[in-house]
């Protein structure tokens, strides 16, 4: 076991020597990394739970030296995946997908305590097993197995929507008893506040789904879109907002999938309704972008 420590340090250096270079590239590479790396606690600790499951009447005896191998290679994934999630940062606000964002980190947090300690169990039961320390273990590898199903669920949320994968006990409860919401939703009638508030309201969808390809770091159609200015100059295709005219702005064409050009974001789910409704009141209204309080 000792021999892993040194590889994993030598790992954790990375972040910080990236951050001292000149290329913050890279570390927005290592943050988007996550991605990959958190496949590993996910499927190792349904793996350990499993095992706990096949094996459950041996309520003592040696662990395994595989298991124990396992368990701190889960522990070691969820570090990193967990640095790289920390990397990535999240939105500020009240909306629907900061408080998303927000879940996940806590979840991602809490599955990763849960590994190393699942891994130091382990670990200690390779001096010597017990009735107690069978009875910690399982009481930690069972709950950890739920709280990285939970994590990776909002994790994919997301990326693919909060509806991509409605398969929790409360969202079938809701499909099958909460309200329903009859054809698409009228702009005029929803749930739209009569001020809009551009840091609350219209920068956490910018930043979910445009400023990946449309920043400072890089301008797909010589669009920019991280500031008023960079919008009111547009890119290939002309300007991206108009104030006062939301029809006509590009923005909102290439959203809702008006014209012959594919509808954006290109790799991701549509922007609801809601989130439409609210884009094309703040261009109507004026596209304020105050300072940032």
């Amino acid at each position: 076991m000792p021999r892993l420590l040194l590889p994993f340090l030598l790992l954790l250096v990375i972040p910080a020597t990236l951050m001292a270079g000149d290329g913050p590239s890279m570390v927005a590479l290592f943050g988007r990394a996550h991605v990959v790396m958190v496949h590993f606690p996910v499927a190792l600790l349904m793996l350990l739970a499993l095992i706990e499951v096949l094996r459950w009447r041996r309520t003592a005896g040696s662990m395994d030296q595989t298991v124990a191998l396992i368990a701190v290679v889960t522990a070691l994934s969820s570090i990193v995946a967990m640095i790289q999630g920390l990397m990535l940062g999240g939105d500020d606000g009240e909306s629907d997908y900061a408080k998303l964002v927000w879940l996940h980190k806590w979840l991602g947090i809490a599955t990763t305590l849960v590994a190393c300690a699942v891994a130091v169990v382990a670990l200690r039961r390779q001096l010597g097993d017990t009735i107690g320390l069978t009875r910690i273990y399982r009481a930690l590898v069972l709950p950890g197995a739920v709280l990285v199903s939970l994590t990776g669920h909002y994790g994919g949320a997301l990326v693919h929507g909060e509806n991509h994968l409605r398969i929790m006990p409360w969202e079938i409860w809701q499909d099958l008893f909460g309200a329903k919401q009859n054809g698409p939703l009228d702009p005029a009638h929803a749930d739209i506040p009569d001020k809009i508030d551009f840091w609350r309201d219209i920068d956490p969808i910018f930043k979910r789904v445009c400023y990946e390809c449309h920043d400072a770091k890089e301008q797909k159609g010589e669009l920019r879109m991280d500031s008023r200015e960079a919008q009111l100059k547009g890119g290939e295709g002309g300007p991206s907002i108009i104030p006062g005219d939301s029809a006509k702005s590009l923005t909102m064409i290439r959203i809702r999938g008006e014209g012959d050009d594919p509808r954006m974001p290109k790799k991701k789910p549509p922007l609801s309704e809601r989130e439409i409704a609210l884009i094309a009141k703040w261009i109507d209204t004026g596209a304020e972008w105050p300072a940032k309080p």
